[in-house]
């Protein structure tokens, strides 16, 4: 068995120079990459389909569904590589199968278009030949369609993929990913992929979407090591967008072996990042068509979660095995004659979690609104408590917006993090 201690002092039996402080260094430039990638939410672009792709389920707001909805209705002289480029991650996501028919038509149609283009104007690349990040969008659309179509892509990419590769400026991430967008399509002859330990983050990022063949395990273990250090070394923002999507896609594929808290003294930091998870947990909710059992009283169960304080109790269920000392519906010091009362409480951390439950119809600036208040009357000069995290529940879905919300919640004065999670599709929209 291997040993796999996240950012510890060892990591796949070899050890990593990562202290105590290096570990919240770590979580911090995460965050900060966070915060960048959310302002791709809603752009309906190549750089927020690509971020979503690599990152499904990312509590960034971004998704896959907003820009192939808009591509796939682009046809004629409104459509572009980019759009193309976009229907091949959706293709490649397996997530969008309400749409799924729309979107291979789509993507098709654009694949042949896409053929029919020159690479070079005037002996000069077209901007298609130069996108490393579209030509993968475009190489993994091709890769799921048939023979014919992936043969006469590979055959159109062949003609100027290595010439696009060895232009000055290129970089070692765009350089990585015209590799892989190469083996996607599988033509000669391979183009090298850059081994050096900057673009050990965009390997492990395309290697977890199973982009790149496995290399030996000394290579990989060395490869998620990199990452790490380049997580702490490098500001979020110096870093072009897309590399900032492929570090934290690499990050988070480092973290798939991690528990979400430590059996030790968990921080407010794992709190956040615990709640972040409860979609995963909420995977098998009983939600039933029919009876699971054969049984004379047996009937179909539906777990309904139909307002605040059924999240509540879902919360609790989750963070009272964890913490012993947390209370719920807790009166914190009045304010002239206002005495304030939170949802939950962790007086060992000194942090509120503070829960909100968004029905249809209701304007998430009206979330901020609320949140801005609590903070102002829990947060008093005579409290206890350090900060709160927001915990909101949208029941309306809307997860194009979702990243817009958690900035402007980060933004108050005294919330710690925020996290927001949309009611799982699996449960139905009957109430």
């Amino acid at each position: 068995m291997e040993s796999r201690r996240y950012a510890g002092t060892y990591w796949n039996d070899q050890v990593v120079p990562v202290s105590v402080p290096g570990e919240v260094l770590l979580a911090d430039a995460a965050a900060a990459i966070r915060r960048q990638l959310s302002a791709l939410a809603g752009s309906n672009g190549l750089d927020e389909a690509f971020v979503a792709w690599l990152i499904p389920g990312n509590h960034m707001g971004l998704t896959l569904l907003g820009p192939a909805t808009v591509a796939a209705n682009r046809v004629g002289a409104e459509r572009t590589y980019k759009d193309v480029a976009i229907l091949g991650f959706a293709s490649g996501s397996g997530s969008l199968e309400p749409i799924n028919t729309k979107i291979l038509k789509a993507l098709i149609d654009g694949l042949k278009w896409v053929i029919g283009r020159e690479p070079f104007l005037q002996g000069l690349p077209t901007g298609a030949c130069t996108d490393a990040v579209a030509l993968l969008g475009i190489a993994i659309g091709a890769s799921s369609c048939d023979e014919q179509i992936r043969r006469a892509i590979a055959e159109w990419m062949g003609r100027f993929v290595h010439t696009s590769c060895d232009m000055r400026g290129v970089s070692n991430c765009e350089k990585c990913l015209f590799a892989t967008a190469q083996r996607c399509v599988s033509f000669k002859p391979d183009i090298s992929i850059p081994l050096d330990s900057t673009v050990a983050d965009v390997r492990v990022a395309l290697r977890g979407k199973n982009l790149l063949e496995v290399e030996n395990n000394t290579q990989i273990a060395q490869d998620e090591i990199d990452a790490l250090k380049l997580m702490k070394s490098v500001e979020a923002e110096s870093i072009p967008m897309t590399h900032a999507g492929l570090r934290l896609a690499a990050f988070e594929w480092i973290k798939r072996l991690a528990p979400a808290v430590t059996l030790g003294r968990p921080t407010v930091r794992e709190v956040a990042d615990l709640l972040r998870k409860v979609p995963g947990g909420l995977r098998l909710w009983t939600w039933e068509s029919e009876p699971r059992t054969s049984g004379r009283a047996a009937s179909a169960r539906r777990w309904h979660i139909d307002n605040e304080y059924h999240v509540q109790n879902l919360l609790w269920f989750l963070l009272a095995p964890i913490f012993p000392d947390l209370r719920n519906e807790e009166y914190t010091a009045s304010v002239g004659q206002v005495r304030p009362r939170v949802d939950l409480v962790v007086p060992s951390l000194q942090l509120i979690v503070e829960v909100k439950f968004v029905r249809a119809g209701k304007p998430f600036s009206d979330v901020i609104r609320e949140v801005a208040e609590d903070a102002s009357l829990y947060l008093t000069q005579s409290t206890s408590y350090i900060g709160i995290i927001p915990f909101v529940w949208d029941d309306s879905r809307r997860t194009e917006e979702h990243g817009v919300l958690i900035r402007g919640l980060c933004e108050i004065k005294g919330i710690l993090d925020a996290v927001v999670i949309p009611r799982p599709g699996s449960m139905g929209e009957e109430r």
